[in-house]
């Protein structure tokens, strides 16, 4: 159950990673969840909170109503699976099944009925009430009511009596053709797998899988066990690729490791099945003028046969897209060709080391530093660096592609300096430069992964970035773009991570792995040793960041003027969220009946879908009244968040002295600001208008905290919920109190001043020789608010329990905000 609950925070946490995607079934209505991990995903032990290749879930209760296998890799694809490893670490009895080459199919048993999926999905209905096939399914239904016959309830008692999963292959050469070839007699469900419906994989062993199989008439899998794992192997190379003259994808291993978890790995041959699966995929990218890079020579030859025949034979290719004619292709190749043997005239296949032209291809976030990493290159060694920046048009892509092709007239290595964080983008890309240089061209990815960095944190970072370097870009500045951290948002949304078995990635050669906040004197060591340049120094990699940080933008766009989304106060050299969690730390230390209040506000706050940095709204555009934006707006000026942070007139004090949470809320309450600049709302049922000129000055001079106002600094929002949804809850404690005036801790500030947050906060002896930078910011790295140094003000002292909600009380301090406007 707890890792059902962690695969859920987790798909928030990384939506691009893991998905949960909800299927209404056509008999029963009942929702059943799929759970689905991208590949990439499953060798991150660290963030995987079960690594099922496909599980179904009921959303009521978290209940697996469906079950495949955990993900297993072939021999020598992970650590785990290098020969030596598997020698050492497992042990027997090492159950050797026949891979069988088709589609997954799962049944299963819910309300009493069968339950037939694929790996990831089921005929459903959709919102409007339409039903929406799934061909996999479906086949597979068809299949199964084909063996069990009057057997249907006899199966449903069995798999509800021992809540399993029955895991078939499906192999139907008339509905879709893999790579294996199968007779018509051979066409069925293959069962090769029982697995228990657990989170923790539990899967029965083969004999009995072969026992049910006969039980229900299903097609059973070829098994065989072995005790010792080098007899295993040899008996699966001596195969060779083939078992009983027939051509095989391979082996699924069962085994255990050596502390007593279970432990499958896989046996795949390269000939003749991966040999063959590159010669499918070959031939669709010729059919779809897509270039590819091939892993075998003898594909080669096969290429050429292809376009051939297909000048002179189409029909063969008609329906070679709807996995039809694939083997019979095969075969009329081998045939005409005495076994593939076909030597075409082409150059050797191209080799890092053989190849004339190599493109670095970068795969990044905004802000990375791949344009440093450019022009650094181009002082070190005159690469080619051709910036997508430069080009100010509303579509750049067909030039920037052409700008790197023609670099290519006089350089052979060439950056191709863009996010290319869509696969789209960087196929086109590689497919013109493959096309150009056939037999010529290495293409290297500079990938910054951040397939596993909180979403969070990979927006905080680029905000950071494109603060720190100012004015010192074309066009994504704090000026130019005022709603920059709204386009890094929508950027990191359409993220594409870098996958070389997707078509769409095929072409790259090679990957350079940038670790996430990596520097860029680092990358470029990397792309130095990769691409086996003249090694340079420490002093001359140095000099050459420096000399590349001061070149100036080639051409700069004009500032574009927007309306700002809402007015408010930003934080200064403050950071909210660490000071809440070392008030409840503080607190639950000494109150034990708090850790678990501690432990959630700290998951909330870790994994908010809050994104902002933190500070205080005070009024929105469209709904507040018009001449109240006005006078915001008159007051925070044409400057940006940076010039507005350095700009003594727009800071004020804010005063805070409690935390507040909920099941999926985090916010500090704001008692005071500060602040002869704040708008007055005016209320008719008061008929404030007719109050003096004297009242209203002295009112203002020191503007106590409106309750009507109801200001809050956000520190964390989670699920479905809203930053906006701390409006109600701080209405609903405010009605509370109202009811329950004994309960609310009342702060003394006129008797105690609270303690300042500001900059004899963060001055201390580790930076006291720059207090004056500190105190007059005059860069944009000191907007990010530093980690706490002192934590002598933290003074909890009590917590108010509500209907739903807590409220912790301490001493009240005070720090500096700035009023600003915000763009998102």
């Amino acid at each position: 159950m707890e890792k059902i609950i962690d695969f859920r925070d987790k798909s928030k946490q990384y939506p691009r990673l893991f998905k949960i995607s909800k299927f209404t079934l056509p008999k029963s209505k009942r929702i059943i969840e799929s759970f689905n991990i991208q590949e990439c995903a499953f060798k991150r032990n660290d963030i995987v909170p079960f690594s099922a290749r496909g599980v179904f879930v009921l959303p009521t209760d978290n209940t697996i109503v469906a079950r495949g296998y955990n993900k297993f890799f072939n021999i020598n694809e992970t650590e785990e699976t290098q020969w030596n490893n598997i020698r050492e670490k497992t042990v027997g009895p090492y159950e050797l099944t026949l891979k069988e080459n088709g589609c997954i199919i799962f049944v299963s048993v819910l309300d009493d009925d069968l339950l037939v999926t694929s790996k990831h999905s089921t005929t459903k209905i959709d919102a409007e009430g339409n039903l929406i096939h799934n061909k996999f399914s479906d086949l597979g239904e068809k299949w199964l009511y084909k063996y069990i016959g009057d057997k249907k309830q006899e199966l449903i008692d069995f798999i509800k009596e021992n809540k399993i999963t029955l895991v078939f292959e499906l192999v139907d050469n008339d509905f879709e053709e893999h790579v294996i070839e199968y007779s018509k007699e051979e066409d069925g469900l293959y069962l090769h797998g029982i697995n228990e419906n657990t989170v923790e994989f539990n899967s029965w062993p083969s004999e009995k899988v072969f026992e049910i199989a006969k039980r229900f008439n299903f097609i059973s899998v070829k098994y065989m066990v072995y005790d010792n794992i080098d007899d295993l192997k040899k008996f699966a190379d001596d195969c060779n690729g083939y078992y009983n003259g027939k051509a095989i994808e391979g082996w699924v291993v069962r085994c255990k490791k050596d502390n007593g978890q279970n432990f499958f790995f896989k046996y795949k041959y390269n000939e003749p099945y991966l040999l063959y699966r590159e010669w499918r995929e070959a031939t669709s990218a010729y059919l779809a003028h897509r270039p590819m890079k091939y892993k075998y020579i003898k594909t080669y030859g096969y290429v050429e046969w292809i376009k051939e025949k297909y000048q002179s034979n189409k029909e063969l290719f008609a329906k070679f897209n709807e996995k039809k004619g694939i083997i019979k292709l095969r075969n009329l190749y081998l045939e005409e060709t005495n076994g593939g043997e076909y030597v075409p005239k082409v150059q050797e296949p191209v080799t890092k080391e053989n190849a004339r032209y190599k493109l670095i291809l970068p795969i990044s976030i905004i802000g990375s530093g791949k344009t440093t990493v450019g022009r650094m290159l181009k002082i070190l060694y005159d690469i080619g660096h051709i910036q997508s920046d430069n080009i100010q048009k509303k579509k750049p892509a067909p030039e920037f592609i052409e700008n790197v092709c023609k670099e290519f007239d006089t350089k052979t290595i060439v950056m191709a300096d863009k996010n290319n964080h869509l696969k789209m983008h960087r196929n086109d890309l590689c497919k013109k430069l493959k096309s150009i240089y056939p037999n010529s061209l290495w293409i290297v990815a500079l990938y910054w992964n951040i397939e596993t960095v909180p979403e969070k944190d990979v927006l905080e970072f680029s905000r950071d970035r494109i603060e720190r370097r100012g004015e010192n870009h074309q066009n994504l500045t704090p000026e130019k773009t005022s709603n920059y951290p709204f386009i890094v948002k929508m950027f990191l949304n359409n993220f594409e991570f870098l996958d070389i078995s997707d078509p769409e990635d095929s072409l790259i050669d090679e990957t350079i792995e940038i670790k996430f906040k990596e520097d860029s004197i680092s990358i470029v060591k990397k792309i130095i040793e990769s691409l086996n340049l003249e090694p340079k120094t420490d002093e001359e990699l140095k000099a050459a960041y420096i000399q590349a940080n001061e070149i100036k933008p080639e051409v700069s766009q004009k500032p574009r003027k927007l309306a700002p989304l809402y007015y408010g106060l930003r934080l200064k050299y403050v950071n909210c969220k660490d000071i809440a969690l070392k008030y409840l730390k503080n607190y639950s230390d000494q109150n034990e009946q708090f850790v678990k209040d501690y432990e959630k506000v700290k998951f909330l706050i870790e994994n908010s879908n809050f994104l902002q940095r933190e500070h205080i709204t005070i009024a929105f555009r469209k709904r507040d009244p018009p001449e109240m934006i006005k006078y915001y707006d008159q007051l925070v000026g044409q400057g940006n968040q940076v010039a507005n942070f350095n700009d003594p007139k727009l800071e004020v004090f804010i005063n805070v002295s409690s935390i507040v949470w909920t099941s999926n809320l985090v916010f500090m309450p704001v008692d005071e600001i500060e602040s002869d600049k704040i708008w007055e709302k005016i209320k008719k049922e008061d008929n404030k208008e007719n109050q003096n000129n004297e009242d209203k000055n002295e009112n203002k001079i020191n503007k106590k905290y409106d309750d009507s106002l109801l200001c809050h600094i956000t520190l964390a929002s989670y699920g479905d919920t809203k930053p906006i949804d701390c409006l109600k809850v701080l209405n609903d404690i405010k009605n509370y109190y109202d009811e329950h005036t004994d309960l609310k801790l009342e702060n003394d500030t006129k008797k105690t001043e609270p303690t300042i947050v500001d900059e004899s906060y963060i001055i201390d002896e580790t930076n006291k020789e720059i207090e004056n930078e500190i105190i007059h910011p005059s860069s944009i790295i000191q907007l990010l608010a530093p980690p706490i140094k002192n934590v002598t003000f933290i003074k909890p002292l009590k917590i108010v329990e509500g209907p739903n909600w807590k409220q912790l009380f301490f001493e009240p301090f005070k720090f500096k905000g700035y009023y600003t406007k915000f763009f998102y």
